[in-house]
């Protein structure tokens, strides 16, 4: 008689994650199987686990144009570059703050058009809707840039706190991210 196994047997998944339960079947090219070997032999974890997360990976990757994901990249890049030269993060150390701003700046210089003397017609629409000491602000790149830091800065600072019940004098006016479990992980990683 053929002995059936314990509940919870076998083998131990290598990797983190548990009661992986459904199936997926695919075809892959022989370079990517060669790339998910090397990335779980890397992360010491099955190829199993290492599909898992690089697929989980994509699927929370940010929307959004190419560009602005190619932009989020890039500030990523030099965020870590520069805390690794100078040893310190940017949220702490006005130094390493300071190069990085510069480092975003020189990024954006580099790769954004000139400033053209005239004000997008949309913006030039909205202006016109306010008053006029706001508006000639807003007509500008740095106010129009300021504000829309500002808006996000107090959506982040203001966001309701986990765990606590949100209605409608909790919820942020506006919400900058798709969710409030991401605005969650933002205000989080960033240390507000």
């Amino acid at each position: 008689m053929a002995r059936k196994r314990a509940p919870g047997a076998g083998r131990p998944p290598r990797g983190e994650i548990r009661n992986k339960n459904a199936t997926l079947t695919t075809r892959i090219t022989v370079e990517t199987r060669q790339a998910l070997e090397a990335a779980a032999k890397r992360h010491r974890r099955s190829i199993s686990q290492e599909a898992e997360v690089a697929l989980r990976a994509y699927l929370k990757r940010p929307e959004g144009e190419a560009r602005n994901r190619a932009l989020a990249l890039v500030v990523n890049n030099l965020a870590e570059n520069i805390e690794k030269q100078t040893g310190a993060g940017w949220r702490r150390d006005a130094f390493t703050g300071e190069a990085l701003r510069s480092a975003i700046n020189a990024i954006l210089i580099y790769f954004a058009p000139d400033v053209e003397e005239s004000v997008p017609p949309r913006i030039e629409e909205q202006a016109a809707k306010m008053p006029e000491e706001l508006a000639a602000r807003y007509r500008t790149p740095a106010g129009l840039g300021a504000l829309h830091a500002f808006h996000l800065v107090t959506e982040i600072e203001s966001r309701p706190k986990p765990g606590k019940m949100v209605d409608e004098w909790s919820l942020p006016l506006s919400l900058n991210f798709d969710s409030l479990g991401l605005l969650d992980i933002v205000a989080r990683d960033l240390g507000a």
